[in-house]
């Protein structure tokens, strides 16, 4: 028997909520790496020094560079990158944005469990995320994450991360390189 309208089914919002840090854990999870490669290449190839690298971070009473600051700057490695040693990061490049913009949300923002949330999540299996601004509800930017979504995401950072290996290792056989 189905539930009158105004009465909230717990169960599915329990589904919702499981499934959603599910969802996050994973989501990070690819991530990390990505972000420990940023953090290294910026460190290395940016400044002069790890000295150097430090000195800015606690000047900005940081001990870790933001997002939006490590994404300009690792822009600027990728670029470098594909000039310095005609490396093809066209996938990285292009997908970056994107990809740092969902992780930021499932990072961030809370789960809608709003009757208009579950039912995204009963007739599409979308999980919603809903964007806040200085704590008002942004509703045009909520982002919906469809199993369709959720896997090409995955798929993305995959191959991002490849990319980011791949200016990695070329960063440090070129360093090694420089040793002889």
């Amino acid at each position: 028997m189905n539930k009158p309208e105004n009465i909230i089914d717990f169960e599915l919002v329990k589904e919702i909520e499981s499934k959603a840090i599910e969802l996050r854990g994973q989501i990070i999870h690819l991530f990390i790496l990505i972000e420990a490669i940023m953090d290294n290449l910026i460190r290395k190839t940016t400044f002069e020094s790890e000295v150097k690298y430090d000195w800015v971070t606690k000047t900005l009473r940081k001990e870790k560079l933001t997002m939006d600051i490590k994404l300009v700057m690792f822009k600027k490695c990728i670029d470098e990158f594909e000039s310095k040693y005609k490396l093809d990061l066209s996938f990285l490049k292009s997908n970056i944005n994107t990809i740092v913009e969902k992780r930021d949300c499932l990072a961030h923002c809370p789960l809608d469990t709003t009757k208009e949330g579950i039912q995204n999540f009963k007739i599409n299996k979308a999980i919603t995320f809903i964007k806040l601004k200085k704590n008002i509800r942004e509703k045009e930017k909520d982002v919906l994450f469809t199993p369709e979504s959720i896997k090409k995401l995955k798929e993305n950072i995959k191959q991002a991360a490849k990319d980011a290996f791949k200016m990695q290792n070329t960063f440090h056989e070129n360093e090694e390189e420089n040793k002889n």
